[in-house]
């Protein structure tokens, strides 16, 4: 019996179930393999990172990358952990239309 009726089982991030992560982990990791070698892979959830060598300067890896990783709604992030490049790719946020604070306020007092 579900306790509360709003809440579902599946939480969805872009509208992608945890089922489809490994689709999209996939389809990203192909996305950099003409520019990086990838070496070793991490998930944590719906943020992905692959550790391993940049085969182009880091600057144009990152131009190269944004645009194909925020087609599927991720944003990507380049870093160095010891030997290895790592490139994570963190979900955008859906940032929804700010509400009228001033109704808030009233509530609030009210």
């Amino acid at each position: 019996m579900r306790l509360w009726p709003f809440s579902s089982t599946a939480h969805e991030l872009n509208g992608i179930t945890p089922e489809g992560y490994p689709v999209i982990e996939d389809l990203l990791r192909r996305n950099v393999e003409d520019i990086f070698r990838v070496e070793r892979q991490e998930v944590r959830g719906a943020t992905f990172a692959w550790g391993g060598t940049l085969l182009v300067e880091p600057a144009r890896a990152l131009a190269l990358i944004e645009p194909r990783f925020k087609s599927f709604g991720y944003s990507p992030f380049l870093g160095r952990q010891g030997d290895l490049v790592w490139i994570r790719a963190v979900p955008l946020a859906d940032v929804g239309e700010r509400g009228r604070s001033s109704t808030n306020i009233v509530l609030f007092v009210l």
